[in-house]
Formats: C-alpha cells, structure tokens, sequence
C-alpha cells in the first residue's frame, strides 16, 4: 500500500467519522453544527475509538491471544469509564 492509498484510506474513515457525527447530532435534535465543532465532536470520536482499541488490544496480549474478544473490549469499555453492562442491567 502506498502512502497515496493510505492518506486516501484515512480521509475516507475521517468522512465516515464526520457522517456518523452528523447523524448523531440530527438525532439529537441539532438542525444545524458549525463546521469547527462539528470537527472537534470527530476528533473526539476517533480518538476514542481508537483508545478503545488500543486497550483491547492491550488486554488481549495480556491474556497471550493475537485476537481480541469481547471481553477485551467490554475491560476495555469499563476502563475508559464506560459500564455498558450497567446500562443493560446485567452484573459483571
């Protein structure tokens, strides 16, 4: 792969990132977003999307697998502050 195809691979996810937001912001009742915050609310979610997967990643060596399961990522999810499992009413 190229660094062309790589800059070309990461605006793709950034744009993917941006719609996401946007539809999250329309969904939570927001008619319009200035373009900066509407930015920072991106930044936002990939740099949690990707400490979220670097914590997986870093259970997942921990316990001697190469692949991350769930439970990786729900340690992963509890660690940043985040106890999903509550939300769903079950213990852990």
């Amino acid at each position: 792969m190229t660094s062309t195809d790589t800059s070309a691979l990461a605006s793709a996810r950034r744009r993917a990132l941006t719609v996401a937001v946007s539809a999250l912001c329309t969904e939570g009742g927001f008619g319009t977003a200035e373009k900066g915050a509407l930015e920072s609310l991106t930044e936002m979610l990939q740099s949690y999307i990707t400490e979220m997967g670097r914590s997986a990643k870093q259970y997942c060596e921990l316990a001697g697998r190469t692949e991350p399961m769930l439970t990786d990522v729900t340690v992963s999810l509890i660690e940043m502050g985040n106890n999903l499992l509550l939300y769903l009413g079950l213990k852990y």
